[in-house]
């Protein structure tokens, strides 16, 4: 019984710990705010925009997106336009209209136009974690920290191939799977970047893509994983239960 108990016990510290865990995440973006939308097509390649937003800057750091989008190619005259939008409670990246296989890449970045960069820690984060609500492939994406003295941290992952499930499907780059420059400070982060459809110099599965369709929900930095936490605190229980028992 007293076992039974010293289990439940970490069983209930696991819990809480997870409760902690899901309301400690950093949001970088959750796409409120005003529509924007940009579109590129052969004639005009690139295009770019300060999308501002103080007045939303608790779900969106810093209160500014930079957002780039280059056109890579395939298509042909309007049927090779892509766009990337937020129409206020979602991020739409669409590589292809009007059914054409074009191909482009979008970047954003967080940085804060008013000085000094975000000026945040994430200091004791696990990782970022991207809402995908959306993806009719997979494809690259590139995430870039640079901290107040310039060095940089940056990973390439692949989402996954297909998600259509209409909420969000968590998708998880890990600090640990990062390569950061030496002396890189995750305490004091001066902005955030991230490049989708990215091209990782012909890498399997990692290359510029045509036709992709993706919708995202959200951006975060998340502490440790809940399923380590639960582990931890199973652990501790058990521990804790033999080292009674053998007294």
């Amino acid at each position: 019984m007293k076992t039974f108990k010293i289990l439940l016990t970490g069983i209930a510290l696991s819990l809480a710990t997870i409760n902690s865990a899901s309301a400690g995440f950093v949001s970088l973006d959750e796409f409120t705010g005003p529509m924007t939308s940009l579109h590129v097509a052969p004639g005009t390649p690139m295009a770019s925009v300060t999308d501002q937003a103080p007045t939303i800057a608790g779900t969106l750091l810093g209160g500014f997106r930079d957002i780039t989008i280059n056109y890579l190619g395939g298509g042909v005259g309007s049927n090779g336009d892509a766009q990337i939008a937020f129409d206020g409670s979602v991020g739409y990246f669409i590589h292809t209209q009007g059914g054409s296989g074009s191909k482009a890449q979008t970047t954003i970045k967080y940085d804060s136009q008013a000085g000094g960069g975000l000026g945040v820690s994430f200091a004791g984060m696990s990782g970022i974690e991207v809402g995908v609500i959306e993806s009719d492939a997979g494809m690259a994406w590139q995430f870039m920290l640079i901290d107040a003295n310039g060095k940089k941290a940056t990973a390439v992952a692949l989402t996954p191939d297909v998600v259509m499930t209409g909420t969000a499907v968590p998708f998880y780059t890990a600090f640990a799977d990062f390569m950061f420059d030496s002396g890189f400070d995750l305490s004091d982060i001066y902005s955030f970047q991230l490049v989708s459809n990215f091209d990782a110099d012909g890498a399997a599965d990692l290359f510029p893509k045509a036709a992709l369709d993706v919708t995202l929900d959200y951006i975060r930095v998340i502490p440790e994983p809940a399923s380590l936490a639960l582990l931890g605190a199973g652990l501790f229980g058990l521990c804790l239960a033999r080292r009674r028992k053998s007294v």
